[in-house]
């Protein structure tokens, strides 16, 4: 891994994925803070069949394209639409080694060029230190072969403290709520057939803004309409992180929340953890169903993004960190 060192905080990228694997900021009162998550079975032995992304998860990294067809079926207003595979889960880019180096004092970038069958020709990420502050500013750029009509995003992951609704989810403006409509590895800890806002919902037993939840389960809610913002309060460590992007790149956000439901290896029942994921796509089903007549596209929600050779995309997300 690679090391960047501000006046703030280090981070430093994982080759595998350029992942932002590590990073720690420093708070006005002194405190450093780690707010990415790690897994629990980072530098275990694990069966050859998992993928890259899965044996390594972990911080933050680009997912172009965004998502994996699921072995499931789909359900409800979903269940006309037959996923067709996709070679890798998140993309080439998540899944291989990318060339990292040093961008002056405060950054580094990191670039990975995709198989020559691919519509996309090569990623570039840069990764910056802000002076002065306890955050950084990231930068994504996706230049193609060939023009493409694609699900992408950005899947920072945060740390979940262990004690039950410790930690409290801040999203920003949203329009609607809709629930995962296909397996989400584990129960959800609830499901609801109609959009819906995370405030109206009633019934429960328990907070659905506050984290972990008391039951083990595994829930993905997309947020529709999203105005760039979302942030998550640790009240054990006392701190927040936001995560602020360009809702007109990712008009949705794709919440992963990992409440240890999961029992299939590596999972093993002992992951927690907050997925905050910025896409343009249909939840992380794959690049078929984003790019089908879905019902979110019939709901005025974009799933895909068209990227040609001519116009390379650029985008740019921040990440901070201040004490509560």
């Amino acid at each position: 891994m690679t090391w960047l060192d501000w006046d703030s905080g280090r981070a430093r990228l994982a080759r595998c994925g350029a992942k932002l694997a590590e990073l720690e900021v420093d708070l006005p009162d002194g405190r450093r803070v780690a707010p990415l998550h790690k897994a629990p079975w980072l530098g275990e032995d694990l069966p050859g069949n998992i993928p890259p992304l899965l044996a390594g998860l972990s911080g933050e990294w680009p997912c172009v394209p965004f998502g994996m067809a699921p072995k499931e079926p789909l359900a409800g207003d979903w269940s006309g639409l037959s996923p067709l595979p996709d070679p890798w889960p998140h993309g080439f880019a998540a899944n291989h080694d990318w060339e990292i180096s040093s961008a002056g004092s405060h950054a580094l970038q990191a670039k990975i060029t995709y198989p020559e069958s691919d519509p996309v020709h090569h990623l570039t990420r840069q990764v910056r230190g802000v002076s002065g502050k306890a955050a950084v500013e990231i930068s994504l750029g996706i230049h193609m072969r060939r023009e493409a009509s694609l699900p992408i995003g950005v899947h920072p992951v945060f740390r979940l403290p262990p004690e039950t609704g410790q930690a409290r989810l801040c999203p920003g403006d949203h329009d609607q709520v809709y629930c995962y409509p296909a397996d989400t590895g584990g129960m959800p800890a609830f499901s609801r057939s109609a959009p819906f806002r995370i405030e109206d919902l009633t019934g429960l037993g328990f907070d659905p803004l506050a984290l972990p939840y008391p039951e083990r389960s595994e829930t993905l809610l997309l947020l529709t309409g999203s105005d760039g913002r979302f942030s998550l309060e640790n009240h054990v460590e006392n701190y927040r992180v936001t995560l602020n992007w360009e809702p007109e790149v990712f008009p949705s956000l794709l919440l992963w929340i990992s409440n240890g439901g999961r029992s299939a290896a590596p999972w093993n029942g002992r992951h927690w953890a907050l997925g905050v994921e910025p896409v343009c796509a249909a939840f992380d089903l794959g690049t078929s169903v984003s790019a089908a007549d879905n019902p979110l596209q019939r709901a005025g929600v974009r799933t895909v993004r068209t990227l040609t050779p001519d116009h390379p995309f650029t985008t740019n997300y921040s990440i901070s960190v201040a004490a509560l």
